[in-house]
């Protein structure tokens, strides 16, 4: 992705840290097509394995590259870029998606606003009721530089 020519106004995508770009097993991709898009999640049923984020999926970051090893090694692999990163993600059909808004997976790849409910069972102070799960990023950008059905997402 490219920055926005001088005068066009701030870029809010494409920066990250090289740093935080590491190498996973695949599951359910098979070519790349969401290289710099697609939003992943952690798949649970293997160590070292992402996937296209499904509906509901935390985000642990997005495709960078995708690697076919078949031939060689009999893997898939993909390049993964996590921690504090501006990315962009392509929005869930006609999901509606806000700056400031979390997102989670909405399935292929895609993201949408993640439904925030409280549990104030206790009568206590009330609590997110997805602690069990990492959903730190935040959306600070919708249609960046003009390009309808994204988002420009801050993961942390």
């Amino acid at each position: 992705m490219t920055a926005s020519p001088i005068g066009s106004g701030v870029p809010s995508y494409g920066i990250f840290d090289v740093d935080n770009r590491f190498t996973f097993l695949t599951s359910g991709i098979t070519d790349k097509t969401g290289e710099g898009l697609w939003a992943l999640s952690q798949d649970t049923t293997a160590a070292m394995t992402v996937k296209p984020a499904a509906d509901g999926d935390p985000i642990i970051g997005q495709l960078y590259r995708w690697e076919d090893r078949t031939q060689s090694e009999g893997i898939t692999v993909a390049t993964v870029q996590l921690g504090v990163s501006l990315v962009l993600f392509q929005v869930k059909g006609s999901a509606t998606v806000a700056v400031g808004d979390t997102v989670c997976g909405g399935g292929s790849g895609t993201v949408r606003t993640l439904a925030i409910t409280l549990d104030t069972a206790g009568g206590g102070t009330p609590a997110i009721a997805h602690a069990s799960a990492d959903y730190t990023n935040r959306v600070v950008e919708v249609a960046p530089n003009g390009r309808t059905g994204f988002v420009a997402v801050l993961l942390k």
